[in-house]
């Protein structure tokens, strides 16, 4: 099974995302849940990348602090 910090991992690699880039979380949330990802799973995801320090929420907004690439990290 996988969890909600994999699953957002794997969609921001989905969607290409590079360090430094902000985006939305309505681009993360809506693809999540219609994978089934509960809404509270996906924000206890949201805050462990950001103690991982792997991404940083501000408002609406996820700010992408390290690549998530799979060369770049191991999950």
């Amino acid at each position: 099974m996988v969890t909600a910090d994999q699953a957002i991992i794997a969609l921001l690699r989905d969607l290409a995302i590079e360090p430094a880039t902000d985006i939305s979380l309505y681009e993360v949330g809506p693809p999540l849940t219609a994978k089934g990802v509960a809404q509270d799973q996906i924000l206890q995801g949201l805050y462990f990348l950001q103690r991982q320090k792997i991404i940083d929420v501000a408002g609406n907004r996820l700010h992408l602090l390290k690549s998530v690439s799979p060369t770049a990290m191991s999950l």
